[in-house]
């Protein structure tokens, strides 16, 4: 048996973030200029381009139910990316304050990130008696 599973979104938000840089960067704006040196209004906006991938592998052999003896045994792997980048903007910010690349924007965070799974496992049962199984089981990953 196999089951597989692919899941790929992109998602690009924009926002208001007038409460937090008001409440808390005004006291910083008196460093926050244009590029005549002027103090300009804090208020940040925000970009967010999250793009993620997910894919996940499983395949199972196993022997009939009836038998005496069973087995099931396989292998999984999953592998999910996420590509994350927030910008913090303010317009009209002076260009030597900008994260270098970036236009307008006071802060940015990025982050890639790949995460990869593995397993192997098995099991096998015997029935000893009717009403009496003995089972014994390994999975690694």
């Amino acid at each position: 048996m196999y089951t597989g599973a692919y899941l790929k979104r992109d998602r690009i938000t924009y926002a208001d973030y007038s409460d937090y840089s008001l409440a808390y960067d005004s006291s910083e704006s008196p460093f926050i200029n244009d590029n005549a040196g002027k103090p300009i209004n804090p208020t940040q906006r925000t970009t967010n381009r999250w793009y993620y991938k997910k894919q996940s592998h499983e395949l199972r052999i196993s022997t009939p139910k009836d038998s005496q003896v069973r087995f099931v045994g396989g292998l999984f792997l999953q592998r999910q990316q996420h590509d994350i980048e927030n910008r913090y903007e303010i317009p009209g910010l002076a260009q030597d304050q900008w994260v270098t690349g970036y236009p307008n924007t006071w802060w940015l965070t990025q982050e890639v990130r790949l995460d990869k799974d593995y397993a192997a496992f098995g099991e096998v049962s015997y029935d000893i008696l009717p009403r009496f199984t003995l089972t014994a089981g390994l999975r690694v990953f």
